[in-house]
């Protein structure tokens, strides 16, 4: 049992008829009878309540909803105790080799009064002045095996109850270049040795107890078995630990109305979900992701209690085979969207296996770190985040992608028309409005996109943002309201979508 301190004078000598000394622990009593003889000893739980209370760090911390935690600190960090592992302290006592000849005082009594008394009389305190205390000096420390690093010096300390952590990772640091894990990643994003360097700074942001340097969700796409799901993991359970990692789907998150799904993310560093499967989420949704993801604190709806506040700084992390559509996707999901492509290694076990990669986590979690603490400095100093992190075509390329895929109307300009939104001067093409907006309806079924709330009206909306100019122009003998640039293709002829036409600019 971890002691705060070393014991003075803890014990009584009860000197005997035959001479014989016998130790008896301070928080014991003699029972003296009405002729002043001893005859016999009871431990006082008072007394021994306040000596357990004097041996160990504890406190006990109330929420919200009045409900009170009672927690130790165990030598590395606090784990929250309950009555029944109070009691287990108290019997201790009563065996402790300092404390051998109290065994025979040991009775359910005495244990129940003083582990009652222990709980009564520990040192309250509030949430905010321990485990979510805002120092942003103590978010520079994280805790590993022997000791918690800090970030910004590069130093190991010791474990420190002051810094309020409930966990500790089963690995230190090390120095080494985690070359097997380099090249497994290196590989799985394919040969890109700028997006190897943008995920590690990430990887290493997910230590890092808020959001407030990078705001970002990553999205981890590619088709099934080409190791999503075994980075997520190793990522999870190997570096971060399960103990702080989540696992709510992009869904559970953005989903408005009532959601007690997010108190899930309360106290965890990363939120990892696989298989997310591909849907439409209304631009409405993503403010929740969004305040999730800006390091500052929100309301968690809890059922039948109320509800819990906190920042939330769980790095989120989501594999797909198919992204979801995100409609009038703008800048603050450009900022905080990265979309890394993954590719299939097939003699992965052979050629890297995880078992080497996960004996190099050490030095592949410090390279992370230390990647993250550069990117952290310059973002301290004024840098955006745009800034400190690497320009990646890749991540480029796949907004693009991202974006078509995202909104249905600039997706079905780029497949099935001829169009060139910024030309000033006359093509002599033209369509009309209807007739594209029949044809938009009908490929989107053919597609099997789910535009159930696009009407005309909303349509023709957004086909003014894409910069297309309504104009009237005789048709059939007929005045007819058109959209200029504009004409479609011949019946079952598309574009590559790949076309930059229908993209929106979207500047940082």
């Amino acid at each position: 049992m971890p002691k705060k301190k070393e014991k003075e004078n803890s014990l009584h000598l009860v000197e005997k008829k035959d001479s014989n000394f016998k130790a008896r622990p301070s928080w014991a009593q003699p029972i003296i009878d009405q002729y002043g003889n001893t005859r016999g000893w009871r431990a006082k739980p008072n007394l021994l309540a306040k000596t357990i209370l004097d041996d160990n760090e504890m406190f006990s911390v109330v929420d919200d909803n009045g409900k009170s935690t009672s927690y130790i600190y165990n030598g590395d960090y606090w784990e929250p105790v309950d009555l029944a592992g109070i009691r287990n302290i108290v019997a201790s006592y009563f065996y402790d080799d300092e404390y051998r000849h109290a065994y025979n005082l040991l009775s359910s009594k005495v244990v129940n009064d003083t582990a009652n008394l222990v709980t009564a009389l520990m040192d309250r305190r509030k949430y905010e002045d321990t485990f979510d205390q805002s120092d942003p000096l103590n978010l520079n420390y994280i805790p590993f095996d022997y000791y918690d690093y800090n970030i910004m010096t590069n130093q190991n300390v010791e474990h420190s109850p002051e810094r309020y952590f409930t966990y500790k990772r089963d690995y230190d640091l090390e120095d080494g270049d985690a070359e097997c894990t380099n090249q497994w990643l290196l590989e799985s994003l394919g040969g890109d040795e700028k997006l190897l360097e943008l995920i590690k700074i990430l990887i290493g942001a997910s230590f890092y107890r808020s959001y407030k340097p990078l705001q970002f969700v990553i999205f981890i796409t590619g088709e099934g078995g080409d190791g999503k799901s075994e980075f997520l993991d190793y990522w999870g359970s190997k570096l971060i630990g399960s103990r702080t990692n989540s696992h709510l789907s992009f869904d559970q998150i953005v989903k408005t109305g009532t959601n007690f799904a997010l108190a899930e993310l309360y106290h965890k560093e990363l939120n990892t979900y696989d298989d997310l499967n591909a849907s439409y989420i209304d631009s409405s949704m993503m403010g929740t992701a969004k305040q999730l993801t800006g390091g500052n604190p929100f309301d968690a709806e809890v059922k039948n209690k109320r509800n819990l506040r906190f920042a939330n700084y769980a790095t989120m992390v989501f594999a797909t085979n198919d992204m979801p559509e995100i409609q009038n996707l703008g800048f603050a999901e450009k900022r905080r969207i990265y979309i890394f492509k993954w590719h299939k290694i097939p003699n992965f076990e052979e050629k890297y296996g995880m078992l080497r990669i996960t004996k190099e986590r050490g030095a592949f979690a410090k390279q992370c770190i230390d990647a993250f603490s550069i990117a952290k400095l310059r973002r301290d100093t004024g840098e955006s985040q745009q800034d400190v992190l690497p320009k990646c075509e890749a991540i480029e390329e796949n907004w693009k992608q991202f974006q078509l895929d995202s909104d249905p109307v600039a997706r079905f300009v780029a497949s099935r028309c001829e169009a060139d939104p910024e030309y000033t001067g006359d093509h002599g093409w033209i369509v009309e409005k209807h007739d594209l907006y029949t044809n938009f309806i009908d490929w989107a079924d053919k597609h099997n996109l789910k535009v159930k709330g696009m009407t005309e009206r909303k349509f023709n909306k957004k086909i003014k943002k894409l910069g297309f100019q309504e104009v009237v122009r005789k048709v059939s003998y007929k005045a007819t309201r058109v959209w200029q640039n504009m004409m479609l293709l011949p019946d079952g002829v598309e574009n590559d979508t790949d076309s930059k036409i229908g993209l929106k600019e979207i500047n940082y």
